[in-house]
């Protein structure tokens, strides 16, 4: 990223947006390997610097070879949130060359069709569009500080950061015990950090970063992680909507997460 960066504070630093395409979820078994997390983190640390906005093209192509899509559009939505990202995109792939036929109809796989009717891809993409929507007035008013991992596995190469933001000071404390003790290992999470632009308050995204399913969204079982909070009034973002938390009777807070 280094030559890249070179090249862009170069030429494109006068340009109010940053913008690439990210596919993270390409292979459902070798996404682990890429550094998601390490290029979104520089990503945003360039955006900052140039003061620019950051817009990221999310894994949205090929689909036809998926069976999560709806649940692959929010997780990496929400991922991209984390660091402070302004704009979310689709790209949208059509191939009029002679190598048509040769690269298959990759139409087939975006949310329009060749002849630009909706598919189904398309309304799984309203569905989390019209969910971060309801989330956008809220997230407007808070300012990204950086990311940082909970429960990061060895090795784990997606959620490996240069320089995570641990001094956060939100969440004290994580209790995700009946998750170890059923699978034998917690989840991981990406914690995106936020400070209020007026005022004292802040937030943080949670993400679970565990390996995508076939599973429509909100159909996965999951055992809640509690978590104790510095903060006195708590209030969850769950599908856009609001809902003030309350502690249980040792402080904690809890919150279902699954994948």
């Amino acid at each position: 990223l280094n030559e890249s960066t070179i090249a862009w504070k170069k030429y494109y630093s006068d340009l109010s947006i940053l913008s690439f395409d990210m596919y993270p979820y390409q292979s459902k078994f070798k996404w682990r390997e890429r550094y998601v997390c390490l290029a979104l983190e520089q990503s945003a640390g360039l955006a900052k610097e140039c003061n620019q906005d950051l817009f990221i093209y999310i894994d949205a192509y090929d689909l036809v070879n998926r069976g999560y899509c709806d649940k692959m559009f929010r997780t990496h939505s929400y991922l991209l949130l984390s660091f402070g990202v302004k704009g979310i995109e689709y790209f949208q792939y059509g191939d009029a060359s002679p190598f048509y036929d040769r690269e298959g109809d990759w139409t087939k796989g975006s949310l329009v069709n060749w002849d630009y009717t909706k598919n189904k891809y398309w309304y799984d993409a309203q569905k989390v569009n019209a969910e971060l929507k309801k989330l956008m007035p809220v997230y407007g008013r808070y300012e990204n500080k950086g990311a940082y991992v909970i429960n990061k596995k060895e090795g784990d190469n997606v959620t490996y950061m240069h320089n995570p933001y641990e001094d956060f000071g939100v969440i004290e404390d994580v209790d995700d015990s009946l998750a170890e003790a059923t699978f034998g290992e917690s989840p991981t999470y990406v914690v995106g950090c936020f400070e209020a632009k007026d005022g004292n308050g802040k937030a943080f995204t949670l993400v679970n970063m565990d390996e995508l399913n076939d599973n429509s969204y909100g159909s996965d079982f999951s055992f809640p992680v509690r978590l104790k909070i510095n903060g006195s009034k708590v209030t969850c973002y769950k599908n856009g909507e609001p809902t003030v938390m309350q502690p249980d009777a040792d402080g904690y807070y809890s919150f279902s997460m699954p994948n």
